[in-house]
């Protein structure tokens, strides 16, 4: 298995091998970055969809 919760890596390491991936702080801003650009765009789409309406 493989997880990025030290929880459930630490619940599960006796009974299997699991995998815990530690992203970097950057890779994370990147990822929330591209996350709020995503909403963003599919908000804009949203308020020109009832625009139109």
């Amino acid at each position: 298995m493989i997880t990025c919760l030290s929880s459930v890596h630490e619940a599960l390491r006796d009974d299997m091998h699991v995998l815990r991936l530690a992203p970097s702080v950057h890779s994370v801003r990147v990822a929330l970055r591209q996350l709020l650009l995503t909403a963003e765009g599919q908000a804009q789409e949203g308020r020109a969809d009832r625009a139109r309406g």
